[in-house]
């Protein structure tokens, strides 16, 4: 398989980032086997950031937009506070006619 261009710059990063798209299956499963939440948790905010990832740079419509804010969100471990500051920021700027 060649390597990914991104590899250039991080190497390794572009089969960690390919390797998340397994993360909703993991955290899923983790949960179902009752696993402690600090484990699942930190592959559900993975599969949140890759889910947001991708969303977001495909992204045409503006429901895509909001589903890549809220899945980006969710990878962090304060969502309240970055959703209260986009908001601020949403709420800042002048209306669109």
């Amino acid at each position: 398989m060649p390597t990914h261009v991104l590899d250039q710059d991080a190497p390794g990063l572009a089969g960690r980032l390919r390797a998340l798209e397994a993360a909703d299956d993991r955290y899923l499963t983790l949960q179902e086997q009752g696993a402690p939440a600090e484990v699942w948790e930190k592959w559900f905010s993975l599969a949140r950031l890759l889910r947001g990832m991708a969303v977001g740079f495909g992204a045409a419509h503006s429901e895509d937009i909001a589903d890549a804010i809220y899945e980006i969100a969710k990878s962090v471990g304060n969502s309240a506070r970055l959703f209260e500051q986009i908001a601020s920021e949403i709420g800042a700027l002048p209306e669109v006619n």
